[in-house]
């Protein structure tokens, strides 16, 4: 009898052992075929042999994630890969639909991604011959509480189910649904990784040792329990979004002893209190940042929710990316003229802000700037930009009139798609590029002006949304035809020819009879950058206003 169900495993490679399911995948790729009618009701797997991506997609969806991101049902909760080898090949695992990236499975390599969302997983034992894992490898795991590594493998080591690298004294992944309320790093850990603690909100204290040196991106994010987070002396380096979406953080503090970093009412800056490193989210009410501060860094007011009103100081030179991205309560900001620099992001889904002016000096509006401002109503970009980013206007809703100054040539995709109350765009004549749904659900825009000599080759769909029948669209003279004849623009109803000014700045004069602003949109006051003013003595001039 014995032998006869021997026979039985070795030909079929799987079996059921207690209320474990052991499957030796002998072939890579074939785990689907041997797990069967079972793939969907396994709660417990042990399981060996060659992996590769066909059969670790096969384990996500058997642990609650289909390959498009939707819920399997999967009931897989404890996982056991020991003896389980990671190969190359077969299909990929997983695939990301922000970066229309799919992930395949490497030699030996717990690759990123890998049990990302998995929400039936409860446990998992990584295999003995694993040398890499990568980012996020077990992030999003809701029910996650143990990742256990046998004694064998040479890289990593667990204790008491949370993740850590040998080689480098990392601390890896504590899984994000265990119970405690505080937890003590152990002593030796230099290095935390990126979303370690992510989502841990059972968490309400950690306990660094002296021994910590490097804090990577996103490491507590979401930890909401957690009002204050003492850090050591040691630390010397912390990524930008460490703090990210700590929605109850008060005070970031360190040592005064701290070679690297500096604390003041629980805001984080560099040790020489040049560069403001990260506000906690909790702050209210207003803040003003103090003099001698000249960098914002990335992410430095993200999410500081109930914060009204901050003033920057003069001297300040960069904006960091995201710095005050989901500043909901912010209804204005006054840019000093010293900044040079705006990141990415720097003021996205700040909903109510209602006015910016950006200096001159400021050379690009980069990708989502001000994507979500819904109660944007104006904003003065400068004559010095030469750069606009994806998204970098989008969901500006209030926005009625916007003009680009001359020295952008690119309209990057999406720049203003959604601004559903657009009236009035310029664009100037350097432009020569306008990208994929660039204006897409403009519908309020009455009038387009393109000051290109060569209509701009345009990417798909630029003007979806825009009443080609109403909307007029102002091109140079003597350029209609080729307009008509463009893609993009030919089917636009009323597009008329218009004279341009290559007249010289002046300064600014007084008897002035009417102002456009640089693209030829009327404006009643002068806007900071180059404005187009007709006098009482018949001429029109070029007017520089600093």
């Amino acid at each position: 009898m014995r032998k006869i169900f021997i026979t039985f495993v070795l030909l079929t490679s799987a079996v059921l052992a207690g209320a474990n399911t052991v499957i030796n995948v002998e072939t890579a790729g074939t785990l689907k075929t041997l797990i069967g009618e079972n793939k969907l009701t396994t709660t417990d797997l042990v399981v060996s042999g060659n992996l590769n991506g066909s059969d670790i997609q096969v384990i996500r969806e058997m642990a609650g994630i289909m390959l498009s991101g939707g819920p399997s049902g999967g009931k897989l909760a404890r996982l056991d890969m020991t003896d389980a080898n990671i190969v190359a090949g077969g299909d990929y695992y997983m695939y990301d639909y922000n970066t229309y990236e799919n992930f395949y499975t490497a030699d030996n390599e717990l690759g990123k991604y890998m049990f990302y969302n998995c929400p039936a997983l409860q446990s998992v034992v990584i295999p003995k011959s694993v040398t890499a894992i990568g980012v996020e490898a077990f992030s999003v795991c809701a029910n996650l509480k143990d990742v256990s590594v046998p004694e064998t493998n040479s890289a990593f080591y667990s204790i008491e189910g949370v993740l850590f690298g040998k080689l480098d004294a990392r601390l890896i992944k504590y899984p994000q649904a265990r119970t405690e309320t505080e937890y003590s790093i152990p002593n030796g850990i230099r290095n935390i990784g990126y979303e370690a603690f992510s989502d841990c909100v059972a968490l309400m204290k950690i306990n660094f040792p002296g021994t910590i040196e490097n804090i990577d991106g996103a490491a507590f994010s979401f930890c909401n329990g957690i009002t204050v987070m003492e850090l050591p002396a040691s630390v010397k380096t912390i990524k930008a979004s460490a703090f990210n979406y700590c929605k109850n953080l008060t005070a970031i503090n360190v040592p005064t002893s701290c070679a690297a970093f500096v604390s003041e009412d629980g805001v984080l800056y560099n040790k020489t209190k040049t560069v403001l490193v990260r506000c906690p989210q909790k702050k209210t009410g207003s803040f003003t940042i103090a003099d001698g501060i000249t960098i914002l860094g990335d992410y430095a007011f993200h999410g500081c929710l109930k914060l009204m009103k901050i003033t920057l100081p003069t001297g300040l030179t960069t904006i960091g990316e995201w710095t005050f991205s989901s500043c909901k309560g912010l209804t204005s900001i006054d840019i000093p003229v010293s900044v040079a620099n705006i990141g990415q992001g720097a003021f996205c889904d700040c909903t109510e802000i209602g006015s910016v002016a950006v200096p001159e000096g400021v050379t690009g509006i980069f990708k989502w700037t001000f994507y979500g401002c819904i109660k944007l109503l104006s904003v003065a970009l400068p004559a010095s930009l030469t750069e606009l980013g994806e998204g970098a206007f989008m969901g500006c809703r209030e926005l009625t009139e916007l003009s680009v100054p001359e020295n952008v040539t690119i309209v990057p995709p999406s720049a203003f798609g959604n601004c559903k109350k657009l009236r009035k765009l310029s664009l100037p004549k350097a432009i020569t590029q306008i990208g994929h749904y660039a204006a897409s659900g403009c519908a309020a825009l009455e009038d387009l002006y393109l000051y290109a000599e060569n209509p701009p080759s345009c990417g798909f769909y630029p003007f979806n949304g825009v009443d080609k029948q109403k909307c007029k669209l102002y091109v140079p003279k003597d350029t209609k035809a080729r307009y008509q004849s463009t893609g993009g623009f030919s089917d636009f109803n009323n597009i008329i020819e218009i004279e341009t000014s290559g007249i010289a700045a002046i300064l600014e004069d007084n008897n002035e009879t009417v102002r456009y602003t640089i693209g030829g949109i009327p404006t009643k006051t002068p806007l900071k950058g180059i404005n187009i003013v007709r006098t009482r003595d018949g001429k029109t001039r070029k007017i520089v206003v600093r």
